[in-house]
C-alpha cells in the first residue's frame, strides 16, 4: 500500500497530529506495517492490584504496574486520560507512576483521572497528582492508613511501625494539600478508614466533580427532553381521568 503519488504529505506533521513514529510512516508508505506501533487517543486504564515495579505478578489479569503505565503512555500524545477501578495494592508501585504523571506535566500535558468504580488506598495517589478529577456517579473512595506485612523479631515489628508512621503522615500531608483542609481532619478519617461516595469526594475536594455527559452533550438533552414529553403526558393523563 502506497500513499496517492499526487499528494504531497509532511510526514513532520502527521506524525505531530497522530502520534505515528517519522519510521513508522515511512515504513507504512513501502508497505510495511508489521512494526507499526498502535495509535493511543490519550486513554489509559488502571483496573485491578497496583504492583511495584518489577512484580512478576504484573503479567497477570487484574494486576497493574509501573511497566506497564509506561507502555501504555509511550505512544500517547497530548493530554492523559486515566480511568481508574482500582482497590489500591502497592504504595512504591503508586509512587513510581505519580512520578510518570509529574513527568507528563512537567512538559506542559495535561493529566484527568476519572473514577469508573472504586479508587482505594494507593489507587488514591492517581487523583493528588491530576489536574482534573472526575468520578462516575456511582463510584468510590477508600482512604486509610498504609499497612504491610512482615516478619521478624520485636526489634524489626517496631522498625516496620516507624516507617509506616512515616508513609501515613505523608498521606496526610498530600490529601490535605489537595483538598484544603486540615490535616487533624484529614487523619482522623485516614485513621478511621474511611468511604467515600461520590458526592462525598466531591464535598471534600478530593474529587472536582461527577463524570457524565456534558450539559450540551446531545444525547443528554435528547434525554431531557423525553423527561419533559414523558412527565407532561402523565399530566394530560392525570388530567383525563
Amino acid at each position: 500500500m502506497k500513499f496517492n503519488q499526487n499528494v504531497e504529505l509532511d510526514r513532520q506533521l502527521i506524525s505531530k497530529l497522530t502520534g505515528a513514529s517519522i519510521s513508522a510512516l515511512e515504513a507504512f508508505e513501502n508497505g510495511d506495517v508489521s512494526g507499526a506501533k498502535k495509535i493511543s487517543d490519550g486513554e489509559v486504564f488502571i483496573e485491578g492490584v497496583i504492583v511495584s515495579a518489577g512484580d512478576w505478578l504484573s503479567m497477570f489479569t487484574g494486576f497493574y504496574g509501573p511497566e506497564q503505565l509506561r507502555e501504555d503512555l509511550a505512544d500517547t500524545k497530548g493530554d492523559i486520560t486515566l480511568y481508574i477501578d482500582s482497590p489500591g495494592g502497592s504504595v512504591y508501585g503508586a509512587a513510581n507512576m505519580m512520578s510518570q504523571l509529574i513527568k507528563l506535566r512537567k512538559k506542559g500535558r495535561k493529566v484527568k483521572s476519572v473514577v469508573t468504580g472504586l479508587c482505594a488506598s494507593a489507587a488514591t495517589y492517581f487523583l493528588l497528582e491530576s489536574d482534573s478529577t472526575e468520578i462516575n456517579r456511582t463510584g468510590s473512595v477508600m482512604m486509610h492508613r498504609v499497612s504491610a506485612c512482615g516478619c521478624g523479631d520485636y526489634k524489626g515489628f517496631r522498625k516496620i511501625a516507624d516507617v509506616l508512621e512515616k508513609y501515613d503522615a505523608q498521606y496526610v500531608e498530600q490529601i490535605a494539600d489537595k483538598t484544603g483542609k486540615d490535616a487533624d481532619e484529614i487523619l482522623k478519617m485516614v485513621d478511621e478508614e474511611t468511604w467515600l461516595t461520590a458526592q462525598e469526594a466531591i464535598d471534600l475536594n478530593l474529587i472536582d466533580a461527577l463524570y457524565e455527559l456534558d450539559d450540551d452533550d446531545d444525547t443528554k438533552k435528547q434525554v431531557k427532553n423525553s423527561k419533559k414529553t414523558f412527565h407532561a403526558l402523565l399530566n394530560q393523563l392525570a388530567e383525563i381521568a
